[in-house]
């Protein structure tokens, strides 16, 4: 699914992450949640503030988008979680 994988402005949840939506042009379209734990622990904010949680979100979207792809993605609207154990 990365060819072309397009991501959406990305807004912080408090307590939850970072969810966003990704998709492919004229295709899938996914809404998503990055956890906290698997931003703070995969990806490197340096502490849960929004901006920080944000930062790791941009700065990683390659890494990101490999975890998407690696993922089996519902057909049904439900958002997924990515969880720390998504990432390599």
């Amino acid at each position: 699914m990365s060819q072309e994988l397009t991501f959406t402005s990305p807004t912080v949840v408090p307590g939850d992450g970072v969810r966003f939506s990704a998709y492919v042009v004229e295709r899938a379209f996914h809404a998503l949640l990055l956890s906290v734990d698997a931003a703070c622990s995969k990806l490197g904010p340096v502490n849960t503030e929004p901006r920080q949680l944000l930062l790791a979100l941009n700065v990683n979207l390659p890494r990101i988008a490999r975890a998407i792809d690696a993922k089996k993605l519902p057909s049904d609207g439900r958002t997924v979680v990515l969880h720390a154990r998504d990432f390599v």
